[in-house]
């Protein structure tokens, strides 16, 4: 972004809506619901900082699935905000698609096939796997890997096997599986996995079967907010958590995995001493499905992230599996294998009808959440194991992770409009209230019963801190507000009291002043965003132009067109002057809830920005 806020009567609405000490996450992370602790091979006692096996799964208490029955076939999850069908049917991936369609289960007509990370915010833990020889009957012990208190589950109910349970979603592979099929990711709630599957059956060629539960609500949900903290480490803001930027650079067995972080803890790596190994859920938000070896040539994460490169099976470079916390239980309590996840190709040995030959292939795509054994020797596994000879490695890379909230927290006094973050619209807010007096003022931060300038410096000496993390240097303030921080500089040297935390301040001020960008035609932060039913479309022009927005949908079909005509150079920030969509296509009819695009041209300057209506 060129500029740090769309004006100032935008960001005083935006800090006055935030509710005091509110932090948004919109890609709320549930816990994975898995409570014992275990050793490589069973259920041990909880372990203490200093004991083997500390800082796995168990040890740290996440937010713990809540969900509403809405006594409409619809249930509620209290975490994330999204809405899900109770129940599931059976159907191809393409009538899946047809079928959220033309849902009106519980009044709603916005129902949606579920992305990958919206249906596996449902997957819990405390399953046991029924995989075992005899897959066609259910083994004692076995447990399904969703709430069945909660949703409609049935063993086998899209297919043959008992595992045949996959949730189908609405993510695509940008790869191939198999060498040649076209395939759609899904969750399985009876073994507990990630696998990409063929669309197509590949004996029959006809649509494959999945089990199908729809969603609404919570567009946002999946999609992260990273900042690289130049620091070594990387924030997201969406779900709150703080990621290292550099993986750990070498395998380890799971054990190890969770000794290395006990180690980095004692050694303040990067200046924090509560890192731990992410549980499933947790490194699973950090998968970019978009990405993958076949499609883009790089890993399954966003390039925010550093990740090492390794040497695959068959001699080709790819990119490593990660451990997480989290054990994977078999229905006879053997806990001996724990999570991974494939931040590279997810690779099997493939035998096919008619070869005695195994081939090495991407059998379930980059991306694919699977279980490996937690000790032994990968040796032993020459032919992988399972259905599809998955890859058994046992030595897997390593991302640390640990929570933003942690400490330190942001003083509430200089945490403005306390969004967890003192940056520069926390000074806009006060600066917009100089002169103002009374009880409880936005903006006196010094508590003295006015707003002046010397609350202004006090918070501008705070500049930067954040809940968990020193942030990145906000976006500074575009050449139409020089003036005025020049005339809040000037204001504040007239009023230095010389004291240290004072003059930090005025530095802050005068560090903004000489850091003001030129101007730029290009669009800038709508507000509000997410919106229901109106929002307003700033932008920024350097020379004269014909200006015209088109707002399109995620098919990239033109919903609607806004002609604002000529315009002279300058900000157009203001309700009166920034472009205004009332939530409504060509033909005057309201859109649905859902991403969409809004994209400005401006002379030949072409640019777009995503929007979220939400109802």
């Amino acid at each position: 972004m060129r500029m740090w806020m769309t004006a100032l009567a935008c960001a005083i609405a935006c800090a006055m809506s935030a509710p005091a000490g509110a932090v948004d996450r919109s890609y709320a992370i549930v816990g994975t619901g898995q409570t014992t602790f275990y050793d490589a091979q069973g259920e041990i006692a909880a372990t203490s900082e200093g004991d083997d096996f500390y800082g796995q799964d168990a040890q740290t208490v996440g937010a713990e699935p809540s969900y509403t029955d809405n006594s409409d076939g619809s249930v509620t999850d209290n975490v994330t905000g999204l809405m899900w069908q109770r129940s599931f049917e059976v159907m191809g991936y393409d009538a899946a698609v047809e079928h959220a369609a033309g849902s009106t289960l519980a009044g709603h007509s916005d129902w949606r096939l579920p992305s990958i990370k919206e249906m596996y915010s449902l997957i819990v833990f405390s399953g046991a796997d029924p995989s075992s020889p005899d897959m066609f009957n259910v083994s004692e012990g076995s447990e399904p890997f969703i709430d069945t208190d909660v949703f409609d589950f049935e063993y086998g109910a899209n297919g043959e096997r008992i595992i045949d349970s996959q949730y189908v979603t609405s993510t695509v592979y940008t790869g191939l599986t198999m060498g040649h099929d076209e395939t759609v990711f899904g969750v399985n709630m009876a073994d507990g996995r990630i696998k990409g599957y063929p669309m197509a059956d590949p004996r029959t060629r006809e649509p494959k079967a999945f089990s199908v539960k729809l969603v609404r609500g919570n567009e946002l949900y999946g999609h992260n907010d990273f900042m690289d903290n130049d620091d070594g480490t990387v924030s997201d803001a969406a779900t709150g958590m703080m990621w290292t930027k550099r993986d750990g650079e070498r395998d380890m067995d799971w054990q190890e995995a969770l000794s290395w972080a006990q180690q980095m803890n004692d050694e303040q790596y990067l200046g924090y001493s509560d890192w731990r190994l992410p549980d499933a859920k947790e490194l699973h938000s950090i998968v970019d499905y978009s990405r993958s070896p076949q499609a883009t040539g790089a890993a399954a994460i966003d390039p925010v992230f550093d990740i090492s490169t390794i040497e695959d099976e068959g001699g080709i470079e790819n990119y490593p599996s990660f451990w997480t916390g989290t054990t994977h239980v078999r229905s006879d309590g053997d806990a001996g294998s724990a999570v991974y996840i494939c931040f590279g190709e997810a690779l099997g040995f493939m035998t096919f009808p008619g070869s005695a030959d195994a081939t090495l292939l991407d059998v379930h795509g980059a991306g694919a959440q699977r279980a490996d054994p937690k000790t032994g020797d990968p040796a032993d596994y020459p032919s992988g194991r399972g259905p599809q000879g998955d890859v058994v490695r046992i030595y897997h890379y390593v991302r640390l992770v640990r929570d933003m909230d942690a400490s330190p927290q942001v003083g509430s006094a200089w945490d403005v409009n306390r969004d967890g973050v003192v940056d520069i619209v926390d000074l806009v807010v006060v600066a917009s209230a100089f002169g103002a007096s009374g009880v409880d003022l936005a903006g006196d931060a010094n508590g003295d019963g006015s707003v002046t300038i010397v609350d202004l410096v006090m918070v501008a000496s705070h500049f930067g801190e954040a809940r968990g993390v020193i942030a990145a240097a906000p976006q500074l303030p575009g050449t139409g507000d020089s003036g005025l921080i020049r005339q809040w500089v000037i204001q504040a040297r007239r009023a230095d009291d010389g004291s240290d935390a004072y003059r930090a301040g005025v530095a802050v001020l005068e560090r903004l002043l000489s850091g003001v960008p030129d101007g730029a035609t290009g669009l800038l932060p709508n507000y509000p965003n997410p919106f229901n039913p109106e929002t307003w479309i700033p932008f920024e022009l350097n020379e004269a132009a014909e200006v015209t927005f088109t707002i399109y949908d995620v098919l990239g079909r033109v919903v609607r067109r806004i002609e604002l005509g000529y315009r002279a150079p300058g900000v157009y920030h203001a309700t009166s002057s920034a472009a205004h969509w009332d939530g409504r296509n060509d033909h005057s009819e309201e859109v649905a809830s859902g991403t969409y695009f809004v994209g400005l041209r401006a002379g030949d300057v072409r640019e777009t920005r995503r929007i979220v209506v939400m109802k």
